[in-house]
């Protein structure tokens, strides 16, 4: 999860066929786990840094599944959790 306000810095810009438009990233965590649901065929499409309604914060991927099935996903370091 992140602040929308705190996007700021090293942003990677990627183009895949389940993303609408533009797909940014902030860390190779997340441009990792983008390519891996490009090819996991059990995904339709995905989204990055969606909005959460009432706080400042965004989820890193909102998938929806094939059989309709919506999930959201934060990617966080294991050094982060410490």
């Amino acid at each position: 999860m992140r602040n929308k306000n705190d996007c700021i810095g090293k942003c990677e810009k990627r183009m895949f066929t389940k993303h609408r438009g533009v797909c940014k990233t902030y860390s190779v965590l997340q441009t990792k786990y983008a390519e891996i649901l490009e090819n996991d065929p059990t995904v339709k499409e995905f989204a990055t840094n969606i909005p959460l309604k009432g706080t400042t914060y965004t989820t890193d991927f909102l998938i929806t599944q094939n059989d309709g099935t919506i999930m959201a996903r934060e990617c966080i370091l294991h050094m982060d959790l410490v």
